[in-house]
């Protein structure tokens, strides 16, 4: 009795994702004797303008996000759920964002997400360089790439998260549920927090830096020596840990430098250039 229950439990959520991707969050209303389906708009943002700003911030209630480096400045936004991305200039701020309040998403303890398809992509001429970069979504994937400012900063509460290639004097990424990987940093102070989900970080790691995770293993490499680290920390709850080559603190420069990864359920490992 027990095993039919949570078939019919487990079949009738994947009915109901079925039923949502296919339109089942649209509103129902009644006309001439017969219940008909609204459909939702589908709401379009481009800019092709060039724009001078200093600093960006972007927030997406439901999206994946995509920020990345192209030929031309270009902003390009697609909603499906209703809501209307918008963008505005504030002195030498930029901000990208939706309208938001009308988010209906669906969400898991796993991290699954479902909604209509929305989409971000903000491209920034190459060579750009910005003082300050805010990146948020609620619900999706966020990508960033390319990207070189004084400070970033980027999450999502529910969704994975992408860095390639991003300068920044300091960079902060975090993550509620979901993976995060980052690789190809130039840094000069990093941390990495997520609640559920692994964590790779890969690239020049200078100053602090602080991976962790609750529930994950947690992976770093950077391509300086060990030497170069004055303070080295690996540590798991439940799990193992690995360091190589070996830290010697009788060897170390007097730098700065420090890294510190720690998980409460997984693997840690570090591993230096050389």
């Amino acid at each position: 009795m027990k095993r039919l229950m949570m078939m019919l439990l487990v079949a009738g959520v994947l009915m109901a994702g079925l039923g949502y991707a296919m339109g089942g969050d649209n509103d129902v209303y009644w006309e001439h004797g017969r219940a008909k389906v609204a459909k939702r708009e589908v709401k379009r943002l481009l800019v092709t303008e060039p724009l001078r700003f200093t600093a960006l911030e972007l927030r997406a209630s439901v999206a994946d996000v995509r920020v990345t480096e192209g030929d031309a400045f270009r902003i390009e936004a697609e909603y499906q759920d209703g809501q209307e991305p918008k963008y505005e200039l504030d002195g030498d701020v930029l901000r990208v964002y939706d309208t938001g309040a009308q988010s209906r998403a669906l969400r898991f303890s796993m991290g699954v997400h479902i909604f209509s398809g929305n989409r971000v992509t903000v491209t920034l001429p190459r060579g750009t360089q910005l003082a300050d970069a805010d990146l948020h979504v609620d619900v999706g994937a966020l990508s960033v790439e390319g990207l070189r400012a004084e400070r970033v900063t980027a999450g999502s509460n529910t969704g994975t998260l992408r860095i390639r290639d991003v300068t920044a004097q300091t960079l902060e990424a975090k993550t509620g549920v979901g993976e995060a990987s980052l690789a190809g940093l130039a840094t000069g102070g990093l941390t990495v927090r997520s609640g559920t989900g692994e964590v790779s970080v890969q690239g020049a790691l200078r100053g602090v830096t602080d991976v962790s995770t609750g529930v994950g293993s947690v992976s770093v490499e950077t391509s300086l020596n060990a030497t170069d680290y004055q303070r080295v920390y690996a540590h798991a709850d439940v799990g193992e840990t690995s360091v190589q080559p070996e830290w010697n603190p009788a060897l170390s420069a007097a730098t700065e430098n420090s890294v510190s990864a720690a998980c409460g359920v997984g693997d840690v490992r570090i591993r230096f250039g050389r």
